[in-house]
C-alpha cells in the first residue's frame, strides 16, 4: 500500500518541480500582501496594542507567520476535481485499486516538499531583512504544537476543497462557488487580519467554524497567543472537525457516485 502511494507522490513531484519558475514566481508574490499589509498597519497614526492585542511588531509578525503557513496549507485539488469529474476523467480511478480521495491527497501533498525545496532561501533572505520588526518566543512544546495545527489545517483545508471538487457531481459548473469560496476564506482564515480584532457576536461564529484551523490558529500558537490549556483544546477542536469533514466528503461522494456519468475518459 505505501509504495502504491509513494509512487503517487513521485508523479506529482515530478510534475510540480517542472513548474518551479511558476512556483517561485507565486511564491514571490506571497511576499506582496505581507509588505501591503505592514504599510496599512503603519499608517494608523493612533495604533494602540491595547485596541487591537497586537504591538505593531506583532502584526507584522502575524503577517509573516501567516505567509509561511498560507503557502504550506494551500491546496487548490477542487479545479482538478471538476474537470476529472465534468470531462469523465474519474473513470481511470474508478477502475484502480486505490480510493479517489487517498489519491487526491499523496498526489496534492508533495506540494508541501517543493515549497520547502524552493521557499526556504527567499524566505530566509526575507527574514534578515526584516527580523527586527519580527517578535517571537517560540519553544519546544509551542514549536510542536505548531507543526501539528499545520498539519491539522493542512488537512481541513484539503477536505474543504475536497468537498468543492465534489459538488462537480450535482452541478455543472462550480468555479464560481471555488472563486467565491477562496475570498470568503482568506478572510475566515485570518489571512487578511486576525480573527481576533472581530467584534463579540461575529468572532465567536467564526470561532466555530473550521477555517480559523487554515491560518489563525497556527499563527496564534507560534505568536504564543494561546495559553497551554487553549492550545490543546484548539487542537482537538481541529481534530474533530477533521472527522465531521471526513464524514461529510464520504456522504457526498456516494451520493455522486449514484449521479456520476462518464461522458469520455
Amino acid at each position: 500500500m505505501f509504495k502504491k502511494f509513494k509512487k503517487i507522490m513521485s508523479i506529482s513531484l515530478q510534475e510540480n518541480m517542472e513548474y518551479k519558475f511558476n512556483f517561485i514566481t507565486s511564491l514571490i508574490c506571497s511576499f506582496i500582501p505581507l509588505a501591503v499589509n505592514s504599510l496599512i498597519w503603519f499608517s494608523i497614526s493612533d495604533y494602540s496594542a491595547e485596541a487591537y492585542g497586537y504591538s505593531l511588531n506583532e502584526m507584522i509578525t502575524y503577517y509573516f507567520v501567516m505567509m509561511i503557513i498560507t503557502n504550506i496549507v494551500y491546496c487548490d485539488i477542487a479545479w482538478r476535481m471538476s474537470n476529472e469529474i465534468r470531462y469523465g476523467g474519474l473513470t481511470q480511478y474508478l477502475l484502480k485499486p486505490c480510493r479517489y480521495i487517498n489519491y487526491v491527497f499523496y498526489f496534492d501533498l508533495p506540494k508541501r516538499l517543493v515549497f520547502v525545496i524552493f521557499g526556504t532561501i527567499p524566505i530566509l533572505m526575507l527574514y534578515l531583512f526584516i527580523h527586527r520588526f519580527l517578535v517571537l518566543d517560540i519553544n519546544l512544546f509551542v514549536f510542536t504544537c505548531f507543526l501539528v495545527s499545520l498539519c491539522i489545517g493542512y488537512i481541513i483545508n484539503f477536505l474543504l476543497y475536497y468537498m468543492l471538487g465534489l459538488f462537480s457531481f450535482f452541478l455543472s459548473e462550480v468555479g464560481g462557488i471555488i472563486m467565491g469560496y477562496t475570498i470568503l476564506v482568506n478572510v475566515l482564515a485570518g489571512k487578511v487580519f486576525p480573527l481576533s480584532l472581530l467584534p463579540g457576536v461575529v468572532g465567536e461564529i467564526v470561532a466555530f467554524t473550521p477555517f480559523q484551523y487554515t491560518g489563525f490558529v497556527s499563527a496564534s500558537i507560534i505568536q504564543s497567543k494561546y495559553q497551554t490549556t487553549d492550545i490543546l483544546l484548539t487542537l482537538g477542536g481541529g481534530i474533530i472537525w477533521i472527522a465531521i469533514l471526513w464524514f461529510c466528503c464520504e456522504y457526498l461522494w456516494r451520493l455522486g457516485n449514484k449521479k456520476y456519468a462518464a461522458f469520455g475518459g
